[in-house]
């Protein structure tokens, strides 16, 4: 593509040789005959495109050059969420992207949005969409957050929450547990409740350092959803069915202490939070037993 672009004296316009970019945005105003307005455009293919024409004009003094070669974009403007979804897995068929991104095309990611919207909350299953929205960052919940929360309260795996997040939409069958056999949309908003008041009262406690909070987070959202439950062993249904007002401040403090304790006992550092070894012990440990060291307020 690049060398494409080098060649302006070729004869032959540069969309005749290039797909273009397709672009889908929420409405289209034709301001005149060469000038658009377009509300919420979002680039869903053609990235590469962009990227290289930006390139090709700052690579080289361009100043007072006369370009006039053009680029073919498609604007489309979707009917619905679901027409929506279906043009950006459509275009993107032969292009090799991260799975984990095309995961926030399926249903059950609109039904989550749609759910905790109710709840005043943000899926943010489309990238940076909320933020650029206005809306509060506390209020914005990514999708890679929320399938880190999942996998560690209802897969005991918070060693893969925090060694693998780019990864963990990849496999099918943990796929399948927490997404698509969960039909439970109160699970969700739990577990990303949970997330982000575990996370935030870490980090508000100055007590740990950014990487420590990093290590332990997910270790503390489990232990804490296991001592709410009352069982090592959290189903997407009990998950739906805590009660979310349990999990105050000195419960978070009381379950972050214990992991922290765990965490320095076994070396405190990353290979310690990324290994088996931390969530092997807390598992085995009474501090998770149903019946030990319950929680204030249960």
């Amino acid at each position: 593509m690049a060398e494409t672009l080098s060649q302006s004296n070729s004869g032959e316009d540069f969309w005749w040789l290039n797909n273009g970019i397709t672009m889908l945005a929420s409405k289209i105003d034709q301001k005149s005959t060469k000038v658009f307005e377009i509300k919420n455009p979002e680039i869903v293919n053609g990235l590469q495109t962009s990227t290289e024409i930006f390139n090709y004009f700052i690579s080289k003094e361009k100043e007072g050059l006369e370009e006039s070669r053009k680029v073919l974009i498609r604007i489309i403007v979707p009917n619905n969420e679901a027409s929506r979804d279906n043009i950006i897995l459509a275009t993107n068929s032969q292009t090799a992207i991260p799975k984990a991104i095309l995961r926030g095309t399926d249903s059950i990611h609109r039904e989550i949005e749609s759910y905790l919207k109710t709840k005043d909350l943000f899926y943010d299953r489309r990238k940076n969409f909320y933020k650029n929205e206005g809306k509060p960052k506390d209020k914005i919940i990514s999708i890679q957050f929320l399938a880190q929360c999942l996998m560690s309260i209802l897969l005991k795996k918070p060693n893969y929450a925090r060694a693998r997040p780019s990864t963990l939409l990849n496999d099918e069958d943990t796929y399948n547990h927490l997404y698509l056999n969960n039909k439970f949309l109160d699970s969700y908003y739990n577990a990303a409740v949970m997330g982000k008041k575990v996370k935030n009262s870490i980090s508000n406690s100055g007590l740990y350092s950014v990487s420590v909070q990093s290590d332990i987070s997910f270790y503390v959202m489990y232990v804490c959803a296991a001592k709410l439950v009352g069982s090592t062993n959290i189903t997407p249904e009990q998950l739906s069915k805590i009660n979310i007002g349990q999990l105050t401040e000195e419960n978070i403090q009381l379950c972050t202490e214990y992991v922290y304790k765990k965490y320095i006992q076994l070396g405190g550092n990353n290979k310690v939070a990324k290994g088996t070894n931390l969530i092997e012990v807390i598992l085995m440990d009474d501090f998770i037993n149903p019946n030990i060291g319950k929680l204030v307020g249960i």
